[in-house]
């Protein structure tokens, strides 16, 4: 949104998302989680892991890779996460 502020009104940019203005204002000014410093490092991991494969492993495999070297909260998330990123299965 913050791209677009200079040619549109934020009001415009929040009517097609079903948010409001003042949502949208308050959802920037609120911290970031206590998880969000930990997804950052997760999808990193889960970024070289994917790297590494040349593109070719997918949501199964990365989770079969974080397994084996991280711990099991990291893979449990990884399937978030990767549905984030550039992985597919």
């Amino acid at each position: 949104m913050n791209a677009h502020r200079a040619t549109h009104r934020i009001a415009t940019l929040c009517r097609p998302l079903g948010v409001s203005p003042s949502g949208y204002y308050a959802w920037r000014r609120r911290p970031l989680s206590l998880r969000a410093p930990a997804d950052v490092t997760l999808s990193a991991q889960i970024q070289a892991i994917h790297t590494r494969s040349h593109g070719t492993y997918g949501v199964p495999r990365v989770h079969a890779e974080l397994a084996a070297e991280a711990s099991a909260s990291a893979a449990s998330a990884s399937p978030v996460l990767c549905a984030r990123s550039a992985c597919r299965a």
